[in-house]
Parts: structure tokens; sequence; C-alpha cells
């Protein structure tokens, strides 16, 4: 009976891992990274790839603004994950079983890095409220080097040697599956950093509009092909269709209540 109860620990310790599971944005970016590593990818097909990664930032951009609110309220994202991983492995460590506790390490660091960079996102959200673009760039600047630094520390330590183990094992494969995807999650994070610093004049501009509830708004509008035409042409000048349209209101409502005052002064 004894031996009994330790073997069916065993298998259990060495079946035990968290599941695994992203938001759709991050599955379908991933999926993007891998198709591009293919060593036979066509120029075509890069192209086609490199335009459906821009579609989905442009869909994610617009959906995290006029969900501002929201997405601040949502900075544990990723830690019961981190935290029931973080248990799996104390146990798979005393248990000695080296695979299981290999593939569940690297699928802790995967998910610290999307928590870096949940927190970077978080915090440009906050610093878009500063009075002026150029108080924006400096946090934007530091928010970036301080989620640099995270991934630096997580990609410390070398997983490259155990893709070349070739031993017939589920959990080794598992772990291997991991780590590839643990470092597209590198380039992914690069990506996400690079159109944040390209797009920060356009989240900050898109910031102006949610004092007023205007986001949603403005959002559907840009969607539009033809304003997209007429913006490109603007933004040469600083201007915008939806800036044109507020100005416009605004002086419509300034005629309205001087209309307003004007029949209430000849009533008098």
């Amino acid at each position: 009976m004894r031996h009994i109860f330790i073997f069916c620990c065993f298998i259990f310790s060495i079946g035990l891992h968290a599941q695994v599971h992203y938001i759709p944005f991050v599955e379908k970016q991933l999926e993007i990274i891998k198709s591009m590593d293919d060593d036979n990818i066509t120029q075509e097909v890069m192209h086609e790839l490199i335009l459906k990664q821009q579609i989905l930032y442009e869909d994610a951009l617009d959906a995290l603004m006029a969900n501002k609110s929201n997405y601040l309220s949502s900075l544990n994202l990723y830690t019961t994950e981190i935290l029931s991983l973080q248990k799996i492995i104390r146990i798979n460590k005393r248990a000695g079983h080296s695979y299981a506790v290999l593939r569940d390490e690297v699928q802790l660091r995967i998910y610290e890095v999307l928590k870096s960079q949940n927190v970077m996102i978080h915090d440009i959200l906050l610093a878009l409220d500063s009075k002026t673009f150029k108080e924006y760039e400096k946090h934007l600047e530091n928010i970036i080097v301080k989620n640099q630094q995270t991934i630096q520390k997580l990609y410390e330590k070398d997983y490259m040697p155990y893709l070349k183990q070739s031993k017939n094992s589920s959990i080794l494969r598992t772990a291997q599956e991991n780590i590839r995807t643990f470092y597209y999650m590198k380039e992914f994070n690069s990506s996400i950093v690079s159109y944040l610093f390209s797009h920060a004049n356009d989240m900050y501009a898109l910031n102006k509009y949610a004092k007023y509830h205007l986001i949603n708004i403005v959002v559907m509008m840009n969607k539009i092909d033809l304003i997209k035409k007429v913006n490109i042409f603007l933004n040469e000048y600083n201007f915008s269709v939806m800036k044109f349209l507020v100005i416009v209101m605004l002086i419509g409502i300034v005629y309205f209540f001087r209309k307003i005052v004007y029949v209430t002064l000849e009533g008098y």
C-alpha cells in the first residue's frame, strides 16, 4: 500500500502543471511572429504578415484608448498564473522532476514578460495625462527603460541548449515548445515597444478626447477610409478631421449661447 501511495504521488507531481492561456491579441501576435520565423517564407507572405500585424496593433490601440479606465484596473493580469506556477515548481523540485521544472520555469518567465508588458502599458496610460507632449515623452522613455531592464533579467539564462536534446519525453517536448515561445515573446516585446514609440503622438492626441468622452467617436471615425486619407494630408499641418469637427462644434455652442443671450436681452 505504501508503494502504491508513493507511485501515485510520483505520477501526480509529474503531470502537475498550470493550464497555459493568453489573451487573444497575444495569441495572434505569437502566431504571426512564428510564421515570420519560417526559413521558406516568401516576400509576399512576409508583407501580408506585417500588414496583418499592423492591423492588429491599430485595433488593439483603439480598443485600449476607448477602454482606458477598464485597462487601468487590470494591473494584476497573469498574477494568478504566476503564483500557481511558482507553487507547482516548488512541488516538482522537491520531487526531482527536472524536465517538469524546466517546462514550468520557462512558462513562468513567459508570464512575467507579459506582466511586464501589462505594467508598462498601465504606466503609459497614466503618463498620457501629462500636461505637455514633451513631458509625456520623458515619462515614456523612463517606462520603456524599466521594461527593458526587466526583460533583460528574464533572459539572462540561456535555454537554447535544451532545444538540442532529443530524449523521448513528452514533458521535455512541452518544455522545448515553451522555450521557443519564450524567445518569440522577446521579439513580441520588442515589437510592442517599437509600436508604442512610433505612435506616441497618436496616443497622446487620442487621450485629449478622453476628457470630453469622445474617444469612441474618434476611433469609429478613424476607421472610415475617406477620413483616413484626409487625415494623412492634415497630419502634415498638425491637424485632423476630428480637430476640425471639434472646432466647428465649439463655434456652434458659442453661437447657440450667444443667440440665447441675445434673445433674452431683447425680451427686456
